[in-house]
Formats: C-alpha cells, structure tokens, sequence
C-alpha cells in the first residue's frame, strides 16, 4: 500500500516499544492508525503445502505482483469524519453496511483499503500453525471460555474499547498483536461474496478489483436436508436461514 511516512515522535515511540512489531500510519487528513507489519510468508513456511499447495500466500499478492509486507490495523476500526481508524481505547464503530465500511477505508488514499478475507485468512493460518487461537470478548466484556479474563464495557451489546482486553485477545498473545479478532463487533472483509450460494471472490489480494470480476471459485454452499454444506455443484443457496460453525460444516463428495 501506499503510505505517508512521517518521522513524528508518536512512531517513534510505538515502533521502539514494539520493536518495530506495530508502526503508526497517516492517511491523506493525517489521522494516524495503529498497523501491525505481517512480513510476507510463504504456504511451505508455515507447513501448509501439502493442504494449500506452495507459493507465496495471497494476502501478499496483488494482481500477481509479491508485497514484501503487509500491513493490518492492530484495533477494530473507529469512524473519526467519515474515516476509518485504527487507535487503542476507543468504541469500535457498529452499525455500518459493507459499502459505507468500504468507503471509509478506501477513502483514507491510495492503498487503504478494507479488510480483505486473503489477510483475514493469512493472520489465521499463522495463528493455526503456531498454535495459538486468541480469546476475545464473546460474553459481554469477558471470554466465555475465560471468564477471568476481562475489559471494560463502552457500548450497548456489551462490547469493549479497541485492544482492552488482555493479550490473550491478540493474535500473537502479546501486547504487539492484532487486537479483538475473535469477539467484540461483528466486522466486514472485502473480496468474498455468496450469490444463491455460490461463492466468489478475487485470486489474489487485489484490493483495487471490481466486483464484477471477482471470480467464481467452483465450490457452493446449499442447504441439504436443512444441513449447511459446502459443495462443488448448486443446489439449494442456504441464503440466511440455515447457520453452521465453520469447523463442523458438511462436505459433500469431492
């Protein structure tokens, strides 16, 4: 992405007490946000060949050009003028569609873009691979599988200020990590949608492509029997009226 650099003492600070793990970045208002520095992976570094074949991983691929690094917002989003924020300790903004979320992101300039589901993937893979699956806030300011771990409530539903928790609430376990991933707000990525229960979404992490030509990824989702399953021909779109944990989803043949 393209980016603002500017040798102020709020970088400085963030990037010496991380280690360089989180910088501060400025958009075109000069508002800073909080990103953690993914340096780029490949499948095989992490063992994954064998499942997800070899190669760079996707979120470091746009429009089949190789990204040393990527660079993800460390906090759950707050709106400042119409703009997408990335800070500690403010109420991460609820109630927004995917083209105002979209908006708010990309209006920030060149190379801010919106979550894309290649990055979602990407951080979740490391997580999978290091054995590590964060904790959030899934019961009302506290881990439902931790109650002791806790964070003071902000808003209605019971969420909590972005990064309050403990640092079992990040990526990585550690103060530097991507903060709030599981729990806290619901929270929109870009580059994958399901039409009558066929899934699209782009090659790479090509955050600039247009919808019309996100590409169809040959699988489906249909409701069999009442029973959510992913599968390689239509049959009939789930839509919303049927849910599944993602870990427990039926697979058809193939």
């Amino acid at each position: 992405m393209s980016i603002i650099f500017s040798p102020d003492s709020l970088r400085q600070q963030v990037e010496a007490a991380t280690g360089g793990h989180i910088t501060v970045l400025y958009d075109d208002q000069g508002y800073p946000s909080f990103m953690r520095v993914i340096p780029k992976f490949r499948y095989e570094d992490l063992g994954l060949d064998a499942v997800l074949g070899t190669g760079v991983a996707t979120a470091f691929l746009v429009d089949g050009q190789e990204k040393s690094e990527i660079f993800v917002s460390q906090y759950q989003a707050s709106l400042h003028n119409g703009r997408a924020v990335g800070l500690p300790g403010k109420d991460p903004r609820t109630s927004i569609n995917y083209n105002t979320a979209k908006a708010a992101c990309e209006d920030k300039g060149p190379g801010w873009h919106l979550m894309s589901m290649h990055e979602w993937a990407a951080i979740a893979l490391w997580c999978k691979v290091n054995g590590f699956i964060p904790r959030g806030n899934t019961d009302y300011g506290r881990a439902h599988d931790a109650n002791h771990e806790t964070a003071v409530v902000t808003g209605s539903g019971g969420r909590t200020a972005t990064g309050g928790g403990p640092a079992s609430w990040r990526h990585d376990g550690s103060a530097a990590g991507i903060a709030d991933l599981v729990g806290n707000v619901w929270e929109w990525q870009d580059q994958f949608k399901i039409v009558d229960g066929e899934i699209f979404c782009t090659v790479d992490n090509a955050y600039t492509a247009d919808e019309a030509n996100w590409q169809s990824a040959g699988h489906f989702l249909t409701n069999v029997s009442g029973t959510l399953t992913l599968a390689n021909a239509q049959g009939t779109p789930s839509e919303d009226s049927v849910s599944s944990a993602w870990n427990s989803l039926a697979k058809g043949a193939g």
